[in-house]
């Protein structure tokens, strides 16, 4: 039995985590939660799963969590009791970082469900995890999708692809358009995203931030990355070898899909019903080249990673920003990469960066964007 603690168990992957446990029988357990918000469902999750350790945010009532047996403890505590096997982060932010590196450094399995950990600091966690011999999961669907590619393989990769289902059959209609507000760019027709990631999505920027995690998490040049279109959102990712062969995973984007993958090894245990792919309905799978040129923000952030050290946590953290002001009609939509490239162009780099310098990058960026408003 593996005992797994969950971080951000009150979110959306954090209930999708819990609801994988759930299913499995008693080949999951759950020793911790922590929860930034939602106090009440923390409670109802605390009364269902009984774990010995609970957080939540400071300066709240958290009289009702009180029990017999519970220790409230801070996460980047909680993560390296000796009873704890596995850490789901499912928390956002890059606030995720620290408690991610210390389970890390204590020899904890991670599941990783932050994107913002991995795209500013992959360099920093990727040292950790080589210099510990650590397993680190990603549940994003298209390294996820890549990892699982490598399995079982002797011949190594000599490149990478992911997909986008979006943004390369809304690029021209998004460039035709002579005002881009917030309705035109947050329809998105495949999956429902929040409004932070739909906007990634319209820009491409999303798979820039996928390329980084990809880059970190294989070791491979970025050159050896590649984005294409494909509109039937089937395929996950694909992986080329040098002995000529090619390997590619078709599957759900449901996280629910790739968290029990990374906590039960595989194992289709786990009272879920996930529908596999029906290939009897798939007419054609669609496959186009990307045109770099139509989307800015892709880019930048391929800019960003290629110089690493902090550029990336500028990137990550001018992205936030920049969207923000967008929605906010503060900035318009075709000025939101010019902003986050003026942030890596005055970026003071810090080449082999400490925890510290990628929080210090990040609340730089997020002042420098800030103060880009025009008058």
């Amino acid at each position: 039995m593996k005992r797994v603690i969950v971080l951000g168990s009150t979110g959306i992957v954090g209930q999708q985590a819990l609801e994988v446990i759930k299913g499995s029988g008693e080949r999951l357990k759950v020793v911790g939660l922590s929860a930034r918000a939602s106090y009440s469902l923390l409670l109802q999750q605390a009364k269902a799963f009984r774990p010995r350790y609970l957080y939540y945010q400071p300066g709240q009532d958290t009289g009702g969590l009180s029990s017999e047996g519970t220790e409230y403890l801070l996460p980047e505590e909680m993560v390296k009791e000796p009873d704890v096997d596995v850490v789901v982060v499912a928390r956002a932010g890059l606030g995720a970082l620290t408690p991610t590196l210390e389970a890390i450094r204590a020899g904890k399995e991670v599941v990783l469900a932050n994107t913002e950990a991995m795209v500013a600091a992959g360099q920093v966690i990727m040292a950790e995890v080589r210099a510990r011999g650590g397993q680190l999961h990603l549940v994003e669907s298209e390294p996820a999708a890549l990892m699982r590619c490598l399995l079982g393989e002797k011949s190594q990769p000599l490149s990478m692809v992911v997909t986008s289902s979006w943004g390369p059959y809304r690029a021209v209609a998004l460039h035709r358009t002579p005002r881009i507000g917030g309705p035109e760019v947050l329809g998105y027709p495949v999956r429902r995203l929040n409004q932070k990631r739909a906007i990634d999505a319209a820009t491409l920027m999303n798979k820039g931030f996928q390329v980084i995690q990809i880059h970190h998490l294989f070791g491979i040049p970025y050159e050896r990355i590649h984005v294409i279109g494909h509109p039937q959102d089937v395929v996950r990712g694909v992986v080329q070898f040098a002995d000529g062969g090619v390997k590619a995973v078709l599957g759900s984007p449901d996280p629910r899909f790739w968290i029990r993958h990374a906590l039960l090894e595989g194992s289709d245990e786990g009272g879920l019903s996930i529908p596999p792919v029906a290939l009897e309905n798939l007419r054609e799978l669609g496959f186009s080249p990307l045109n770099e040129s139509q989307f800015p923000s892709f880019q930048v952030a391929l800019e960003a990673g290629r110089r690493g050290g902090t550029f990336p946590a500028v990137l990550n953290a001018a992205d936030e920003v920049a969207i923000s002001l967008f929605l906010t009609n503060q900035i318009g939509f075709r000025e939101v990469h010019k902003v986050i490239r003026a942030a890596l162009e005055r970026h003071q780099g810090v080449s082999d960066p400490s925890v510290e310098d990628i929080f210090g990058a990040d609340a730089w960026a997020r002042e420098f964007v800030s103060r880009q408003v025009p008058e």
